[in-house]
């Protein structure tokens, strides 16, 4: 995959990720953000059907966005990306990131970071 198309890629991936967590919270959800970060994680990891949500959402959002942007990248290799990407942060992501996106409905300049640096080790 060409820098061109990682560098794409890493914008789109961003927004599905906070669109995914902020819908996931749930409308008119009661609890802090805090609290909605803490019911979706076990041992300190995004889990179950909020992982595998989180993770599904991620994917379709990251290719549906990376081939409008960029019609003539391959797409086995943009949905490679995607996957890695997402599966990474879903076992990286943090009460306190998820919290964030909840709360903010948009990451955090830490999450942005780590997520650059996760693409930069999926498209290698």
């Amino acid at each position: 995959m060409s820098r061109a198309t990682s560098t794409v890629i890493v914008g789109l991936l961003i927004i599905p990720a906070a669109v995914a967590i902020a819908v996931w919270a749930g409308i008119g959800d009661t609890r802090t953000p805090q609290q909605q970060a803490a019911a979706m994680m076990v041992d300190g990891k995004l889990a179950g059907r909020d992982r595998d949500n989180f993770i599904a959402s991620t994917v379709a959002s990251c290719n549906v966005s990376a081939m409008r942007t960029n019609p003539n990248a391959p797409i086995d290799r943009v949905d490679a990306a995607c996957k890695c990407v997402a599966a990474k942060e879903a076992d990286t992501i943090t009460q306190d990131q998820i919290a964030y996106l909840i709360e903010h409905k948009g990451v955090s300049p830490e999450l942005q970071a780590t997520l650059k640096r996760q693409l930069d080790e999926c498209t290698k």
